[in-house]
């Protein structure tokens, strides 16, 4: 897929909280959304049978959901990527191209109505933790409709830590998972949306000893070129941690009865790290460029009663489309004037074809 050079202008539009009549109800539904950093599509068994890492939390998500077989970021870097999903508009029309580097004054406005205000709005309760990566200080997570209590500076945040620290826990996937188990089981009987954008697989590649060794030895006992270029077992194992991670959390939904009202969202902000941390093949680039290997991402939903077990499109979607389509999911009406690069995807979901127009990168 071409990529197109997208000049857009802005306008800030006002906006009216949402009526307390969209307090939540019992037949709107849970959204839990899942965001690795540089995952790569081929890094997953769900779209890569053949590969090295191990993912089983993440390929169950295929197996009860929709797998996506042309999801992409709207940007091959992380900054752009999340305030597309924030927002439901192209990076462009943010001002926000490339990644937000402290200091730079680079950050998502205040002006924006993020996803996560919306659905604050209708009486959801919501939860971060992780990397936020839109700006710092007043301009982080707290002033885009998330706890006001979030401990951190820079890039991450995390609610004050009630959990004791996992040993080898490098990249905080223990720790994101751990918090948002504690999350669910506390706002069990409320509606929540819990965001946890991961911090892995991004570099540096670090993960706990024993995971390095599991595939050392994987590595050590298979034939000599089996996993193409994914070869680099500290990246596995980091990926595994992670996975695992995501597994505790689709446990406790399962544990809580609550995975039948709890939709369930993930997907990469840009593609893998292509010949640092793994290989895209045969996707052409990686992070950073505007090929498929970095804007081409895992993409999987699970709407119970919605989604066909199993399921797989191959209809192009981007990651400007999660906003309207959670509004619909929640059974809220949309915001055209915010969302205007999105398109819900709630009829592909359902089976349903989806007409739409080309897809834009900067």
């Amino acid at each position: 897929m071409r990529s197109s050079p997208l000049l857009l202008a802005s306008t800030i539009l006002p906006w009216a909280p949402l009526a307390a009549a969209h307090a939540a109800d019992s037949s709107r539904p849970n959204i839990v959304f899942i965001l690795a950093d540089d995952l790569g599509y081929m890094d997953i068994g769900a779209n890569n049978p053949k590969t090295f890492y191990e993912t089983p939390s993440i390929d169950r998500l295929a197996r009860e959901g929709m797998r996506f077989t042309s999801g992409y970021a709207a940007c091959p870097v992380c900054s752009p990527t999340r305030a597309s999903i924030m927002t439901g508009k192209y990076p462009a029309r943010l001002g926000i191209t490339d990644w937000i580097r402290r200091g730079s004054g680079v950050h998502l406005a205040l002006e924006e109505v993020t996803v996560a205000e919306a659905l604050r709005g209708a009486g959801y309760t919501n939860f971060f933790a992780g990397k936020w990566h839109l700006g710092e200080g007043e301009f982080g997570p707290a002033a885009h409709g998330f706890a006001p209590d979030l401990r951190g500076a820079g890039e991450f945040y995390y609610p004050p830590e009630t959990t004791p620290r996992r040993e080898g826990d490098f990249k905080s996937s223990d720790r994101i998972a751990d918090e948002a188990v504690r999350f669910i089981e506390a706002n069990k009987d409320k509606r929540f949306f819990a965001y946890l954008p991961f911090l892995a697989v991004h570099v540096p590649i670090q993960a706990r000893a024993d995971l390095v060794e599991k595939y050392q030895r994987k590595l050590a006992s298979s034939a000599p070129g089996a996993w193409g270029g994914q070869t680099n077992c500290a990246y596995a194992a980091m990926l595994e941690q992670m996975d695992s991670g995501i597994g505790r959390v689709l446990d406790a939904l399962d544990r809580l009865n609550l995975a039948e009202r709890t939709i369930v969202i993930f997907m990469s902000d840009n593609g893998g790290f292509d010949k640092v941390a793994t290989s895209n093949l045969p996707l052409r680039g990686g992070k950073g460029h505007p090929y498929e290997g970095g804007i081409r991402e895992p993409w999987i939903v699970r709407a119970p009663g919605m989604t066909r077990p199993d399921s797989v499109c191959d209809t192009p979607v981007t990651s400007t489309d999660f906003y309207p389509t959670i509004l619909e999911l929640a059974g809220l009406s949309p915001l055209p004037q915010q969302h205007v690069d999105g398109m819900s995807v709630v009829p592909l979901l359902k089976g349903q074809p989806l007409a739409r127009g080309p897809l834009y990168w900067h």
